[in-house]
């Protein structure tokens, strides 16, 4: 009995002096945050500049990694897209960066803040996007199709994402968008060969040029400062230069309206006929 009541007071001991060890011993924490992704490596996708050049966006996998040029430093945003990211596009003003994946899901994410604002689901595949010069409006090449959306604003809302207008006319997928300078046209590059320059807002007279000629799929397009001179890039390395001639825009002017007066007549013709019939 002499034994068993010592062993049981050691134990006593023991067990005080563990928790008297574990009071003293400071609070381990379980809550980590994500800080960057290392070892990353590039697939897929395009990069994109700040507008000083001094900050580089990639996508790395389903993530974006940014690389600061200057003080060579590097972190990567805390949110992951469903799956792999094909496209991104820089606003302006640095402020909002779009990522799109694989599936066509896009987020748009809080540069400064690193927080994602919105989704949209494209419902197809994006073969490029870009902002507006003036940050105003979203440019979204999906299969056929060119979408224009207004840029949401930075604070969250309840419908961020508003359709301003949807272009047609190729008949394969969209390759490359590209704004000109003043925000007011934009160009378009597709498998099929051509190109196509669109307005922002219906001018009347205006038909949308269908730029030809190219031997294989269109990489990528732009317009130069002036609007004067169109850039248009092919697989194989042909680059060509479309110059805008007035003497060229009036005469499309021109037939646009003839076309339009022909189109009054006969709604004109019709309609006189409707009230002849009545009386």
């Amino acid at each position: 009995l002499c034994t068993l009541s010592g062993r049981r007071s050691s134990r006593r001991r023991f067990r005080a002096r563990v928790g008297a060890f574990d009071a003293r011993r400071p609070e381990m924490r379980h809550s980590f945050a994500f800080s960057n992704l290392c070892g990353n490596v590039y697939r897929q996708g395009n990069v994109v500049f700040t507008r000083d050049g001094n900050t580089l966006f990639s996508p790395v996998g389903n993530r974006v990694s940014a690389f600061d040029l200057t003080s060579s430093r590097s972190y990567t945003f805390p949110f992951e897209a469903r799956a792999n990211i094909v496209r991104l596009a820089l606003s302006s003003n640095c402020g909002l960066l779009l990522t799109v994946d694989e599936d066509g899901y896009a987020l748009l994410v809080n540069v400064p803040k690193r927080t994602v604002l919105h989704h949209l689901n494209l419902k197809g595949a994006v073969g490029d996007a870009k902002f507006s010069p003036d940050g105003k409006y979203l440019l979204v090449a999906v299969g056929r199709l060119v979408q224009v959306w207004a840029t949401p604003e930075i604070e969250r809302t309840f419908t961020p994402f508003s359709l301003h207008h949807t272009h047609s006319g190729h008949m394969d997928d969209i390759t490359t968008v590209s704004w000109s300078a003043d925000s007011q046209y934009f160009v378009t590059g597709s498998k099929d060969l051509t190109a196509r320059v669109f307005t922002l807002h219906a001018k009347k007279g205006f038909v949308p040029p269908t730029l030809g000629g190219h031997r294989t799929p269109i990489v990528n397009s732009w317009f130069d400062r002036s609007r004067h001179r169109l850039y248009t890039v092919t697989r194989d390395g042909a680059m060509l230069v479309w110059r805008r001639y007035e003497q060229e825009a009036a005469a499309v002017a021109a037939v646009a309206r003839e076309r339009e007066e022909a189109t009054r007549a006969v709604e004109d013709k019709a309609r006189r006929g409707d009230e002849a019939r009545r009386l």
